[in-house]
């Protein structure tokens, strides 16, 4: 049996999705990015996942597309803040992929080259993805989002002012 894959609808579905767990990815972090970055960045990961169309490469090949794709997204949609934000950035993003394929696996599932393709309605599998970022956003709403632990003081010793960076843990 063959399937059919509609490219605009596997192009849009990707880019919605890729825009929620970018944004996700950002909360994580405490990142943000432009309209503008967020849409590179969506259109990358859409791009990536035309991935499917290839012919299938051997595992260490897929995995080194999928690393490439995966940083070119994050790339595209925060820039390269220092080396670890980015490691950051791209491990979340990777997980949250992971989440959101776990949250919608269902039998029918075709794959290739680690792009995976699901027999659901683009409204379904957006909703899902929309949902697994409203739960992001819940557990962020509990449990505080990192955010910076410096702030400014001033230490005042015998009439003496002095601005500091003080650090809060």
């Amino acid at each position: 049996m063959k399937t059919v894959i509609y490219l605009d609808e596997l192009l849009l579905t990707n880019f919605l999705a890729a825009a929620a767990l970018l944004l996700g990815a950002g909360l994580l972090c405490a990142r943000q990015c432009s309209g503008l970055r967020l849409m590179a960045g969506s259109a990358a990961a859409a791009a990536a996942s035309l991935g499917i169309l290839l012919p299938e490469l051997p595992g260490p090949a897929a995995f080194l597309y999928k690393v490439f794709t995966c940083c070119a997204a994050v790339a595209a949609a925060y820039g390269v803040p220092g080396l670890r934000n980015f490691v950051q950035l791209c491990v979340w993003y990777l997980l949250l992929n992971l989440l959101l394929c776990g949250a919608v696996l269902l039998p029918g599932v075709q794959s290739a080259n680690l792009c995976v393709y699901l027999p659901l309605s683009p409204g379904r599998l957006l909703l899902c993805c929309g949902a697994v970022l409203a739960v992001l956003r819940g557990v962020l709403f509990c449990f505080g989002r990192a955010g910076t632990r410096c702030f400014a003081a001033v230490l005042e010793l015998e009439g003496a002012a002095l601005s500091v960076q003080a650090f809060c843990d």
